[in-house]
């Protein structure tokens, strides 16, 4: 067999292969070069799967974050989590020691990180020498996230376009300071805190907010998944969110115990939790 027949043989394998079930090919193929941005989002169910990867926010926190050639980049310090809008602007990465940049955070949109397929590990499809040249701050310095300046050197540099409507303001705060966080109810009584924020890779949005409900709310001691329009955050601090219905009209439920958290993509789940999944607007 000559080579050029070899080289029609081998075409002809790797083409086969790729159209193969459930073969996912390495975004190492498609990197994002020198404009650095967001990658399109692919079409058909491999992007719906991707924009649908419901993860919860303290998991994400700590994650470590490789880009597609395995390099380990460093790992989420944070999330920022527009409450306005019910979506996670920006994970916070920190890049301690590569190329120089010592101990720097960087701000990233998102929409840019997606999941390893075979662990749980994220991928950050951006080149190295990109890296080094994104606005970035120090730990101890972080941004005043409610000025425009930082968030719109960030969204520039990497071509993102939040669409936001003229007159209107985000209102950012830190995941890590969402969890944890009061809630009352409209008579200012608190009712329980904030456990958790779930974030779908791949667009940011937030579909739930879980909250441990205090007894008198839930008497079998259930975490409770609640849409992010069910609360209302202060402006003074942001150091309480407000449950803006009662009690009658929670999905009581969809309670599950603090060991035992359901598996939010599950499709069985889904289908079973419909109603859950309607009102956060994401079914």
């Amino acid at each position: 067999m000559n080579i050029k027949t070899k080289r029609k043989l081998l075409a002809a394998i790797a083409v086969s292969v790729v159209g193969l079930p459930g073969f996912v090919a390495h975004a190492a193929s498609t990197p994002t070069g020198e404009s650095g941005k967001a990658p399109a989002a692919t079409s058909g169910k491999t992007a719906a799967a991707q924009a649908r990867y419901f993860a919860r926010a303290s998991k994400l926190i700590g994650t470590e974050v490789h880009n597609p050639q395995k390099e380990k980049l460093g790992k989420i310090e944070d999330l920022i989590v527009d409450t306005k809008s019910q979506t996670a602007h920006y994970a916070i990465l920190s890049f301690g020691g590569i190329a120089g940049i010592g101990d720097k955070l960087f701000a990233y949109p998102v929409e840019m990180l997606r999941r390893a397929a075979d662990k749980d590990e994220l991928v950050l499809d951006v080149d190295r020498a990109r890296l080094e040249k994104a606005p970035g701050f120090e730990g101890n310095n972080w941004p005043d996230w409610g000025t425009d300046s930082y968030r719109r050197g960030v969204d520039k540099y990497f071509g993102v376009d939040r669409g936001a409507k003229a007159g209107t303001q985000p209102s950012l705060i830190r995941a890590s300071k969402l969890i944890g966080m009061d809630v009352e109810d409209n008579e200012k009584r608190n009712v329980g805190e904030i456990e958790d924020v779930i974030v779908s890779l791949g667009d940011g949005r937030v579909p739930f907010i879980v909250i441990d409900f205090d007894k008198a709310w839930s008497p079998d001691d259930k975490l409770l998944p609640v849409s992010p329009s069910s609360l209302t955050f202060s402006a003074e601090g942001k150091d309480k969110a407000l449950l803006a219905v009662s009690r009658e009209k929670l999905e009581m439920k969809y309670g599950f115990d603090d060991n035992k958290w359901p598996d939010f993509n599950d499709s069985a789940y889904q289908r079973d939790h419909e109603s859950l999944y309607r009102g956060s607007g994401r079914m």
